[in-house]
Parts: structure tokens; sequence; C-alpha cells
């Protein structure tokens, strides 16, 4: 319940007032509770009920009449997923509330055992974009009903998965919850229109990482909307969906990833976790808002499987004895290049891991910081903090580095800070959007890199 500083509201001496006219408790009793209610400081209705005054069932009733306002059958009420997916469930235990579905109107109706708290009526009508109508409901029914819907028990959140073999474990999720996948051998394609938008999501997560996806892409057209997997650098077609389903997958992976879901014009980036068994997933989160509504690209972090070696990577033998070669340089740069999802993080990573025994202070730029070794220092691109690759970059010049870790080259900035190191007594090693490896140099020209 409510705890306030403040005294007794005139709301709560009008419905108290109710109480006493229809008999339901004698005027004596009301004084005695308001006198309660100001020496602890909580509220008059919480007090009429601990001191059991009257029923919990009898005050719904009567703030009902007050607020004219209808009751919620917790036991027969069928909760709409897609009203669901459209607050966090944290928020919806924190607030003691739970949606239960959409009026006629479109608006969202919201069961509560407060319906006159006016705050957390704007507070949730500007986060989901929708006019909020509370529906009144018992409390301890209440509570029950949202344990049920989210089907965990409070403060039930997963543990921290273990690291992996070689001492590299999976950058966490700070202050995010983990939500846990039931497998049901659900399959994407036709029976992903049948699905609410929380099964679908799960679906098409759950088979995205069977499939060894890199990318899941959700892309709204005039009538429908396209589901498809990055698989080993090709997109490929996997299902077509209704734009209801759409939109509500889309609102459904934007509560995960702690966007804002009124948003859909702006751009936005989140990020969230998924438990599958055993393994935990992290998924990247971008939007756009296009012609038809808003597209939505997923980039799948599957670290459960530890690093790489160079070995594993496909390089040749002469390749590979290259490359390592060229690792052995006490300064240059080292430019892995090549499109999105064909593993330049991967090797990075692999090349990094063979030199943190004889390299001394390697640090790194990162954007997601992707795994975390301890032998190396790693920094995090936050823009919000004003911490970007090149900023971060200069930052690491002058903490006596021996080899540069930067994770992506993708802007003037970035290239010519990158540069500078390499030519300073840094061994720099960096990852750059090109086909190839001859047109990683065109690139680094158009971004105004010396010859």
């Amino acid at each position: 319940m409510t705890t306030r500083s403040s005294s007794v509201t005139s709301f709560e001496q009008r419905v108290g007032q109710v109480l006493v006219e229809g008999g339901f408790m004698k005027a004596d009793q009301l004084q005695k509770a308001k006198q309660l209610a100001e020496e602890k400081k909580t509220g008059l209705l919480d007090t009429l009920v601990a001191q059991r005054m009257v029923s919990r069932e009898t005050l719904v009733t009567v703030l009902s009449f007050q607020l004219r306002i209808p009751i919620v059958d917790l036991k027969h009420v069928e909760v709409d997923p897609e009203a669901l997916a459209l607050i966090p469930e944290d928020f919806s235990r924190k607030n003691q509330i739970l949606p239960v579905g959409f009026d006629t109107d479109g608006s969202l109706r919201v069961a509560t055992m407060m319906p006159n708290d006016f705050a957390l009526s704007t507070q949730l009508s500007s986060m989901t974009g929708r006019q909020i109508k509370f529906a009144l409901a018992p409390g301890g029914g209440l509570k029950e009903l949202i344990d049920r819907t989210y089907a965990v028990k409070s403060g039930g959140l997963t543990a921290p998965v273990p690291a992996p073999p070689g001492g590299v474990a999976p950058a966490p999720a700070a202050g995010r919850a983990i939500a846990t996948v039931t497998e049901t051998g659900a399959v994407v394609g036709g029976e992903l229109s049948a699905l609410s938008a929380i099964q679908a999501v799960e679906t098409v997560a759950l088979q995205a990482v069977k499939r060894r996806a890199s990318d899941i892409h959700l892309v709204p057209t005039s009538d429908s909307s396209k589901v498809l997997f990055r698989i080993d650098g090709q997109l490929q077609n996997v299902a077509v969906l209704p734009l209801t389903l759409h939109e509500s997958m889309v609102s459904r992976i934007k509560v995960l990833a702690n966007m804002d879901i009124s948003e859909r014009r702006r751009s936005q980036d989140g990020s969230f976790s998924l438990k599958f068994g055993e393994k935990t997933v992290d998924f990247r989160v971008a939007t756009v808002g296009m012609a038809w509504g808003e597209m939505l690209v997923v980039r799948i972090l599957d670290r459960s499987g530890g690093l790489v070696t160079l070995e594993d990577i496909g390089l040749d033998s002469n390749s590979l004895h290259t490359w390592r070669q060229l690792m052995t340089l006490p300064y240059g740069m080292l430019l892995v290049s090549g499109p999105t999802g064909s593993g330049k993080t991967t090797t990075l990573y692999a090349s990094i891991a063979e030199l943190v025994s004889s390299r001394g202070n390697i640090m790194s730029i990162e954007d997601p910081v992707e795994y975390r070794m301890e032998t190396i220092n790693q920094i995090e691109v936050n823009r919000q903090a004003g911490i970007t690759f090149a900023t971060g970059l200069r930052s690491i010049m002058r903490m006596d580095p021996n080899v540069i870790l930067a994770g992506e080259i993708r802007d003037k900035e970035t290239a010519h800070t990158a540069v500078d190191a390499s030519l300073t007594g840094h061994l720099v090693l960096a990852s750059i959007h090109s086909n190839d490896a001859a047109s990683s140099i065109v690139r680094l020209l158009d971004l105004g890199t010396e010859p």
C-alpha cells in the first residue's frame, strides 16, 4: 500500500463519509481511523482495511460508486497479451497494477486498487501512448492475478550466467531482468499469426538463435510485415505477419529493451536478454520510423560458446601465419574489414586473446563491450556521457597502452585518432565496414585519412 507523508486527502474523507452514510461503519470509527492515519502517516483507506473497520470488498464497492468506474472480476478476467506487453512487468509490480485489455475506443483498461492516482494515470498514458481507464480490483486478489499472469514469483530474476571456459564472461545486462523463454516447439512461419505478441517474440528469438542468425529484421509493408533472419551474411525471409501483430511485437520488444513505446518516429536503441534453458542470449535493438510503420532490427549476441580462436576463424595456413606475424609488430594498424555479420569483431577478439600474454597494457574502446576479458582494460561507448570512439581513443592514448583495440572506425575523427595512435608507437587493431580488404583503403580515404 502507498505510504504518504501528508495528511488524509479530501477524496479519502469523501469515501469515508460515504461508508458512514451507507451504514458500513460508524462515525466514531471513521474519526479513530483518521487519527491513526495522521499518526502513522498512512492513507485513510489503507488504515480502514488494516484495522478491519471495513472489508476490502466493501471498500472496492464504495470506491467504484464514488468514482463511477467498473470493478474488474479477478477470477474470470482474461488478460489481453497485447495490453500486457505495453507496460513493463517491474513497473506493474511496483505500482500494483495490471493492464487487462482495450476498450472499444482504443483506451487501455488497467486494473488497480488506487483509481484516484492521477499522477500514475498520466505516467501510464505517456508510457503507452493511449488513454488510460482504471478498473477497480481488490488488492489481495490483484496481487495474485499479477503473479499468475506473469507466471513468476515476485523478485524471481534469473541468476548471473557463469563465465565459460577461458576466463571470458558475457558482458552483463546491468539493471535488466532476464526473461525466460520456454521452448514449445512452435515454428516460425504461418503459426506465428495465431500467437500473442509475447509468444511470437519468444518464438522468433528462439528460432533465430537455433538457426545461428546474427540479426532479426521486422519490416512493415503496406498490408503486412516481413520477418527476416540474417544467416551467414544473407537475409532470408522466414514469415509474413499481419500489421497488427507487427505493431504488438515491436511494442513488446521495446518494453523488453526499456525503450519509449509511445515514440514511433524517432530512431531508438536498446538491449535486453532472454534465457533459453541454461543459455542466456543478449539482444541489441534499433528502430526507425518508416512509411508503413516502425522497422526494427535486433542484433543477436550469443556469447555462450566463449571466444573463438584464430584457428577457428577459417583462415588458410598461409594467411593465418601472415596475420600472426603482423601481430608481432611493435606499432602500426591492423584493420579487419567486411560487411555486417562477417565476423570482424570475432576476429579482433580472437587476435587480442593471443596478445594478452606478451603485449603488456592492452586497452579497448567498444560499442558495446561484447565480452568482458579480465586481461584487457575495456571502455564502453556511452554517448550520453560523452564517450565516443574518438574521445575514448584519445583517453586511451594517455594511459600508456601497448595495444589498442578500436571496435569500429565509423567517422573522420575516429579514423584520424586511430591513425595518429598507430604512428606514435602503438599497435592498433580495428574493424571497418567495407566489402573487402581493398575497398577499406578507399573507405579510409573517404573518411579524410591522409595517404
